[in-house]
């Protein structure tokens, strides 16, 4: 079963056969959850857990520079980051090194 099957079958039993508007997260109280409290949750995790603050946005630079790594595929790394210029993602594909061997 491939990954994205694997998510698919896994998603609405979570959502407890929500819509698939409703939302992901919810609090205790079966509320959904506010992006500023998972944001705050988040960080406190991570501080924690890795010993400092971890952004989102830091997550979406290692996977792309690790789906990178492990394709070696430009065209797949713009076309997950949703980048309209090849020119974006080379920023990402850069740090790897070995770039323009792969091009």
């Amino acid at each position: 079963m491939e990954v994205e099957a694997r998510i698919a079958a896994w998603l609405p039993r979570i959502a407890g056969r929500q819509p698939a508007s409703a939302p992901l997260f919810r609090t205790c109280r079966g509320r959904p959850l506010h992006t500023s409290q998972f944001q705050r949750a988040w960080k406190q995790l991570s501080v924690r857990w890795l010993g400092r603050e971890v952004r989102f946005h830091c997550l979406w630079h290692t996977a792309a520079q690790r789906l990178f790594e492990a394709t070696h595929d430009l065209l797949l790394v713009q076309a997950f980051l949703g980048h309209r210029s090849l020119t974006a993602t080379l920023v990402y594909a850069s740090s790897v090194g070995g770039v323009r061997s792969h091009m």
